[in-house]
C-alpha cells in the first residue's frame, strides 16, 4: 500500500491486531538466561514450537520463521559464544539479546546454516509445519556434509515432509552438525589480533603474554628484537589503561595489526634474557621517610623503606 494512502486508523488497526496475537502461537528461539563461562558452550538455545509457555528463561520471535530458525543456528556457533564470554555477560535478558549480532538471510551460507539448524531442532512432529515452511528443494542435491565424517549417514538425504529421520538423533551426527555451524579456520594469515581484557593488573599481565604469543605465531619468536621491544611497550600501555582508565564495568581492548611490509626475517635479540627479572624492572618508588614514624628512632632519618611495585608489568 502506498504511504500516502495509509492513515492513522490503518496504523492503529495494524498495531491492535499485532498486540492481540498470542505470543505462544509462533515458533520461537528460546535460551537459558544464565551464561555459564565454565562449560563447553556458554549459550544454550533451541527452537520451541507453538503452544508452550515458560518461566525463568527467555524466548523471541523475529518476525518470520525463516529468521527465527536462522538466528537459532547462528547463536549456536562459536562467534556468539566467544562474544558472550569476552564481554562477561552473565544473564542474557531480552534487551541484551537484541544487541547480539544476527545473521543475514542473503548470505551465501544462510541456506546451509538453516538446514543444519532445522536438522538439530526439528525433533518431533510439532516441528512438521516449520520444516515444511522452510524446506528448500535444493538441499538434497547440494547440502552434503562439509567434511568426510566417518560412520555418518548422508546429511542431505531428507524430503519435504517431516519424518523421524529428518532430525539428527545420534550424538556423533549432532556434534558434527554443530561443528559445521562454526566458521572455518581462515586460509590466509591473520593480520589483526584484538582481545578485550579486564581493567585490572591481571588483565594487563594477560595482555603482555597474549601479545608475545601472537607475535611468536606471526613469525617473531620470543628471542627476537621485535618481540622484545613490543613486550616492553604493551605492559606500559596496558598499565595506563588499567590504572587511569579504570571504570567499574568497563574493559580495555588490546589490538595488534600486522602490516604486509612487516613480513621480514626477524633478527634474534642478544640482549638480556627475556624472562630475567631485570628485563622487566617495573616502577620502583622510594617515598620519603615519615618524620613522625622515625621520630625517636635511634637511626633517625637513616631509616629507609623501599617499595617495589611490579603491579602491572
Amino acid at each position: 500500500m502506498p504511504e500516502d494512502e495509509v492513515d492513522a486508523d490503518d496504523v492503529d488497526r495494524f498495531f491492535v491486531e499485532r498486540s492481540t496475537e498470542a505470543y505462544t502461537q509462533f515458533y520461537r528461539v528460546a535460551w537459558r538466561m544464565m551464561i555459564a563461562p565454565d562449560t563447553e558452550r556458554s549459550l544454550y538455545e533451541a527452537i520451541i514450537p507453538p503452544g508452550p509457555a515458560h518461566i525463568h528463561m527467555r524466548s523471541m520471535y523475529l518476525g518470520s520463521n525463516h529468521m527465527t530458525a536462522l538466528t537459532a543456528g547462528f547463536w549456536a556457533s562459536i562467534p556468539v559464544d566467544c562474544l558472550l564470554r569476552t564481554t562477561r555477560v552473565r544473564n542474557l535478558d531480552v534487551a541484551q539479546a537484541g544487541r547480539l549480532p544476527a545473521p543475514s538471510v542473503k548470505h551465501p551460507l544462510a541456506s546451509a546454516l538453516l538446514f543444519r539448524a532445522l536438522r538439530l531442532n526439528c525433533l518431533t512432529k510439532r516441528y512438521a509445519a516449520l520444516w515444511l515452511d522452510l524446506y528448500d528443494p535444493t538441499w538434497p542435491g547440494c547440502e552434503a556434509w562439509a567434511c568426510d565424517w566417518p560412520q555418518l549417514e548422508p546429511l542431505h538425504d531428507v524430503g519435504p515432509e517431516w519424518a523421524r529421520g529428518s532430525a539428527l538423533r545420534t550424538e556423533r551426527a549432532r556434534r558434527a552438525a554443530l561443528v559445521e555451524t562454526d566458521p572455518a579456520q581462515p586460509a590466509t594469515p591473520t593480520r589483526h589480533f584484538t582481545v578485550r581484557l579486564s581493567a585490572t593488573p591481571r588483565g594487563a599481565r594477560l595482555g603482555r603474554h597474549l601479545e608475545a604469543e601472537q607475535l611468536h605465531t606471526w613469525g617473531w619468536p620470543y628471542d627476537t628484537e621485535a618481540n622484545y621491544t613490543v613486550t616492553l611497550l604493551v605492559p606500559e600501555l596496558a598499565a595506563n589503561a588499567a590504572v587511569h582508565g579504570h571504570v567499574r564495568g568497563r574493559d580495555f581492548r588490546l589490538r595488534l595489526t600486522r602490516h604486509p611490509e612487516d613480513a621480514t626475517t626477524p633478527a634474534p635479540h642478544t640482549a638480556r634474557p627475556r624472562h630475567s627479572p631485570a628485563a622487566f624492572p617495573g616502577r620502583r618508588l622510594r617515598p620519603r621517610p615519615s618524620p613522625r614514624r622515625n621520630a625517636g628512632h635511634p637511626l633517625g632519618n637513616d631509616v629507609r623503606r623501599s617499595v617495589r611495585q611490579d603491579g602491572l608489568v
